[in-house]
């Protein structure tokens, strides 16, 4: 058997000290962009939703006007369902996990909730009926992506139905044709990179590598704006974005 001497042992170990010292190290997910969309102007006149076409409907808010859905200025003066999410800049050929966990569209009191939503391709989303009235789901993508769907729930004891979407697509649009005001936006992505604004008008969309994105924002009534946004290791940048009737645009 070959002897090694302590010399060439301790040469070997430093050898593999430098090695470890010039090998690059795997960055970190931890970079982060937050940021709000802000309604500035003339604010819209956002009139109520009449229900009476469903008594049932009509007795669910009987005690409590609800406004339209597609445009919620929150009391802060930011705006509500936005779908804000990574477009550009992901590394090339990196693949993510679909969630085991379903995202869940519930119609209750005839109105679907959330209004909008983010899911990733392939992830199951639960449309649940928790209202003791008749209502159809509609599916359908603004581009086209995914295979349309149409399919009845009679009421609240019809089990859950499950869908999925195999391309990502922006938006795609749940419609109840008994009740033509019940819509729900979904974005589809193939990234877990995407938010939407909620009461208080903010997003945050946290484990990024570090690097150079354009960040998209989308509403159903004011369009899409972009902004492109760098972000080193373990960094938190602000991106925000306005509102206004002529459209959405980049705050910066």
């Amino acid at each position: 058997m070959a002897h090694i001497s302590s010399h060439t042992s301790h040469l070997f170990a430093a050898a593999l000290f430098m090695a470890a010292l010039v090998t690059p190290a795997v960055a970190a997910d931890t970079a982060s962009i937050t940021g709000k969309v802000t309604f500035i102007g003339e604010k819209p006149k956002i009139e109520n939703i009449r229900f009476s076409a469903d008594p049932y409907c009509e007795k669910m808010h009987a005690d409590k006007p609800v406004p339209r859905q597609d445009v919620i200025i929150n009391a802060n003066d930011t705006l509500g369902n936005v779908i804000v999410h990574v477009k550009e800049g992901l590394p090339a050929g990196r693949t993510y996990p679909t969630p085991a966990e379903p995202a869940v569209v519930n119609q209750h009191g005839c109105l679907y909730t959330p209004h909008a939503l983010g899911v990733m391709v392939n992830q199951t989303v639960q449309i649940r009926n928790s209202d003791a009235t008749m209502h159809n789901i509609n599916g359908r993508g603004s581009q086209k992506q995914n295979k349309p769907f149409n399919f009845s729930m009679v009421n609240e004891k019809v089990p859950t139905r499950e869908v999925k979407f195999d391309k990502a697509e922006l938006p795609v649009r749940l419609k109840c044709d008994v009740h033509p005001w019940m819509v729900a936006q979904i974005g589809v992505f193939a990234h877990p990179f995407f938010s939407v604004t909620g009461e208080d008008g903010t997003f945050k969309i946290s484990g990024l590598p570090a690097g150079k994105y354009t960040i998209e924002a989308w509403h159903e009534q004011y369009g899409r704006a972009e902004m492109e946004v760098t972000v080193g290791e373990g960094e938190a940048k602000t991106a925000d974005f306005n509102a206004a009737r002529t459209g959405l645009k980049a705050s910066q």
